[in-house]
């Protein structure tokens, strides 16, 4: 069990599949762990992981967005919008560093890619992009706080901002609205 919930419940999903074997190796898990772990790509709308489209009723976005920039971010958010299960109170949760100063920041790999970063009213606005393009109304709460790890963060390639935020995320679907009515989204 994994806080309640039974492993054989639960999906882990990673781009790179080496990266299952250091989890067991790091949490000692792998007698107990019965999950199924899936390399895929939540970028790409084909591959394995689309076998779960429309049946999760719980995802769990740890750490991912905050790679990306605003338009990749918005990909992301659309295709985890597609696995949930299409009725109300599906849930996505999770977390991504953040600025008090939203925008696009230098990659932490040293790369010449931007991430974006975002604040409350940015994080709202590039996720109610993503369900706008599905027709889908959703509600949230989103938090954001001073980066506890701030000072362990500034590695080489890390650029980092004097308001490093993390940002943190509880959005839950709503009805559908009738084609009548309309649902743009006040930030």
């Amino acid at each position: 069990m994994a806080d309640g919930a039974n492993s054989e419940n639960l999906y882990g999903v990673d781009q790179h599949a080496d990266f299952f074997d250091m989890g067991y190796e790091l949490f000692g898990d792998k007698e107990r762990f019965n999950g199924l772990l899936i390399a895929g790509n939540i970028f790409s709308n084909e591959g394995v992981l689309w076998q779960l489209k429309g049946k999760i009723e719980v995802l769990w976005c740890g750490t991912l967005l905050h790679h990306h920039d605003w338009h990749h971010q918005v990909v992301a958010v659309k295709h985890m919008l597609r696995l949930l299960e299409p009725h109300p109170d599906s849930i996505v949760v999770g977390r991504a560093l953040g600025s008090a100063s939203p925008g696009a920041f230098p990659a932490a790999d040293g790369s010449a890619r931007l991430e974006f970063r975002h604040d409350v009213q940015s994080f709202r606005k590039m996720f109610h992009e993503a369900a706008d393009a599905l027709d889908q109304k959703w509600e949230m709460e989103v938090q954001a706080h001073e980066h506890e790890d701030q000072l362990r963060l500034k590695k080489t390639h890390f650029v980092p901002d004097a308001g490093l935020l993390e940002v943190s995320f509880i959005a839950r679907r709503l009805e559908r609205l009738d084609a009548a009515t309309s649902h743009h989204f006040v930030f």
